[in-house]
């Protein structure tokens, strides 16, 4: 095992025995698989959200489900949203299939908007730690 990967473990192993929760593991998007089965293996992990992890908006067109954390105010997304200098920015015009639109995919996350959003995390790019309803407003504009 690499040493990078050999830390990261030590360190997940550490947070999942000081939290002594169970571990559930959920996905924004099916493709988005990676590591899955090796950590519900390692953890004995579930596949339903935890109680404070609501799927707040699913992208049926995209295959997507963006996921809310409510206490620390944050959204989850896997490629709709990606890191950007200014905050985060919607996907690539060429991530999306043919049954969505850069138009279509802005008009779908409006409701987004009326969530306390600090945090944006996202699987491509920098996350937006702080202020994230300003970075998902600029994310927005047509």
């Amino acid at each position: 095992m690499p040493p990078e990967r050999e830390r990261f473990f030590e360190a997940l192993d550490r947070d999942v025995e000081r939290r002594g929760l169970p571990v559930s593991i959920v996905l924004t998007c099916k493709w988005h698989v990676r590591s899955a089965d090796e950590l519900t293996e390692r953890y004995d992990a579930g596949d339903a959200p935890p109680a404070g992890v609501e799927p707040v908006l699913v992208l049926p067109e995209i295959e997507e489900t963006l996921w809310w954390l409510p206490e620390p105010s944050t959204l989850i997304v896997g490629d709709v949203l990606i890191g950007a200098p200014d905050g985060i920015s919607v996907c690539p015009d060429s991530w999306l299939e043919d049954e969505a639109s850069p138009q279509t995919i802005r008009a779908a996350l409006q409701p987004l908007l009326g969530l306390p959003v600090e945090r944006v995390l996202v699987s491509h790019g920098e996350p937006a730690l702080e202020n994230g309803r300003a970075a998902l407003e600029r994310a927005l504009r047509p």
